[in-house]
């Protein structure tokens, strides 16, 4: 095996003390989606490649079913969405990330630019068009937040395909019904704030109608995406085996010219920050994402096509080097797409 040298190592540790420090985090949940002049999404011709009604990846019709063959369709996925870091920019507008729930492929989403043009929390469509499509379904809808986020960014999705006859995922689409005939009312109860009422505390909320564990519950400055999504791990991890069945997958960024590089958050509740180190994570029983996925899918070829694999577990200096040296820190571009770029949701 080919060893790194100590100077090697040296340099690629600078980098990313230089990266780290760069990319620190805002104390907010959810980024509006920024105007095409500041970094936003332009509308592009039909012959552009993965931009707001530009052309998908080729089999973005066919590739959740092809996925659904593997294990089967899930009764219910929960869907984290990486941060972005829009290229140029030094913070991430939204460190928190993005949280959203699936049931029977229906996904349920909190976006704020959706919610600022209709005043409904919740936007819902097809996983399909959430991961993968450039069509927006109305005009309310924002590119790489409400629909598309594979082009604007990576996303964890936890497939539950069986659990227990207590759990009722079939009860969280008429939760979500009920969210926004009283949000388009006024109702403060389900306005919109960054740091509580996000889409973090809403999922969260969707998922204990549906008879999960409460993951707002105990000491939280912030409601964060990726805690809600480790809480749901934990608790299928804990669940009878012969009862449930579960895995992640990941849906990677698809590199398209502009867009900003999504990066994965860590949990940002002091008691995660605090048992971070892996030993003692282990011995809290917190589970880690990757150290559980099993499949991903990813872009390849011209036109794109996206080919499911198994998941590579790459040591965190192999892709460090490879984003130094290999990507030069382009944020994941290529050279077929227009200059601006989604900052995500």
């Amino acid at each position: 095996m080919k060893t790194i040298s100590i100077f090697s190592k040296a340099a690629l540790l600078t980098a990313a003390c230089a990266f780290i420090i760069q990319a620190q985090p805002a104390f907010c949940q959810q980024a509006g989606q920024p105007s095409a002049d500041n970094g936003g999404a332009a509308a592009a011709s039909s012959q552009a490649f993965g931009v707001e009604n530009g052309a998908p990846i080729a089999n973005y019709s066919s590739i959740i079913s092809e996925l659904d063959k593997i294990n089967g369709a899930p009764v219910i996925e929960v869907l984290l969405s990486e941060a972005v870091l829009s290229t140029g920019k030094a913070i991430s507008g939204n460190p928190g990330g993005h949280v959203s729930v699936a049931v029977t492929g229906t996904v349920y989403t909190v976006s704020e630019g959706y919610y600022d043009k209709t005043k409904k929390i919740c936007a819902v469509l097809p996983i399909a068009d959430y991961l993968y499509g450039t069509t927006p379904p109305d005009r309310s809808h924002v590119f790489a937040s409400s629909y598309g986020s594979c082009y604007g960014r990576s996303v964890w999705g936890v497939r539950v395909y069986k659990l227990p006859e207590n759990f009722r995922p079939d009860i969280i689409a008429g939760y979500w019904a009920k969210a926004n005939s009283e949000s388009v009312t006024g109702d403060p109860k389900w306005e919109y704030k960054k740091r509580k009422q996000n889409c973090a505390t809403f999922t969260a909320e969707s998922l204990r109608a549906a008879g999960f564990k409460n993951y707002l519950s105990g000491y939280h400055l912030l409601d964060f995406p990726r805690d809600i999504v480790t809480d749901f791990v934990k608790e299928l991890s804990n669940l009878p085996s012969d009862q449930v069945s579960w895995d992640i997958v990941h849906y990677r960024q698809i590199p398209v010219k502009g867009y900003g590089t999504s990066f994965s958050v860590p949990n940002l509740e002091w008691q995660r920050i605090i048992l971070s180190l892996p030993l003692l994570r282990k011995m809290a029983g917190i589970p880690t994402i990757k150290g559980n996925t099993d499949l991903e899918l990813v872009a390849e070829g011209t036109p794109p096509v996206v080919k499911i694999r198994p998941f590579e577990r790459e040591s965190w200096l192999k892709k460090l080097k490879y984003r130094i040296f290999k990507e030069k820190w382009s944020h994941g571009r290529t050279d077929s797409a227009p200059e601006t770029a989604p900052a995500g949701n």
